[in-house]
């Protein structure tokens, strides 16, 4: 994941009844950094890329 003030580009999916699209004007800030706690576990579970498995000692 980015830093959450990264500056890149994030983009929402909008689904309604008739129709979905891309909408880039949602603020999403917060929605990202509070990920960073699980984001944390993840990692310390699984390693950096994710692939690895814990030590099970």
């Amino acid at each position: 994941m980015s830093d959450a003030d990264d500056t890149g580009w994030l983009a929402v999916l909008s689904v309604g009844k008739n129709k979905a699209h891309f909408i880039d004007t949602r603020d999403l800030t917060d929605a990202v950094a509070g990920l960073r706690p699980v984001e944390s576990r993840f990692t310390g579970l699984h390693g950096p890329g994710g692939s690895g498995a814990a030590d099970p000692r």
